[in-house]
């Protein structure tokens, strides 16, 4: 029975434990869902606003709310990297803006595919999109996540794909050439 006794009491402590847990206001306040596009895009925006050392970004279809090119902006004091996929440039504009980006200053490569849409300001906060499984299929819900140990994570896969990705210049002149 001691043994018994000691699941039941462990059970118990775990129980208040989590009771405990409950009168938190917001356990998880280091998490935004944000599933409105345009708030999303309005959201992504800001973080990049604060950014103080560097964003990295993972572009891919569909573009949630691009500005017109002549609106580009690129903050010359924080160093900005960007992995854009390459069906990207089959819309014409699109095109023209991350040359844009480019030639403000933000350091472009091209990769055939990446596996999400991702921003991460000063290896401390990411964002990301997921395709929403439950509404239309061009929906998508946005996190925000402030944790550095998801940014370090998906840093490195950044990383890992700036290394194979092609340069925008050298991307452009194979294109151009074939």
């Amino acid at each position: 029975m001691a043994h018994g006794e000691g699941v039941l009491v462990g059970s118990k402590t775990a129980d208040l434990r989590f009771q405990q847990g409950q009168s938190e206001n917001a356990p998880l306040d280091y998490i935004e869902v944000l599933r409105d596009g345009r708030r999303a895009a309005q959201r992504i925006e800001e973080l990049w606003a604060g950014a103080e050392r560097e964003v990295l970004g993972m572009v891919r279809p569909p573009y949630l709310a691009p500005p017109p090119t002549q609106e580009a902006v690129v903050n010359p004091n924080i160093r900005q990297r960007a992995l854009y996929e390459t069906a990207l440039f089959d819309v014409p504009e699109l095109a023209d803006l991350v040359r844009s980006y480019a030639e403000l200053g933000e350091e472009v490569r091209v990769a055939q595919r990446l596996p999400l849409k991702l921003t991460i300001v000063d290896g401390e906060t990411v964002a990301f999109n997921l395709p929403d499984p439950v509404a239309a299929p061009e929906s998508v819900t946005t996190l925000v996540v402030h944790h550095h140990m998801l940014a370090e994570a998906l840093s490195m896969t950044f990383e890992a794909l700036w290394e194979t990705a092609t340069p925008l210049e050298d991307w452009g002149r194979a294109v151009g050439a074939s």
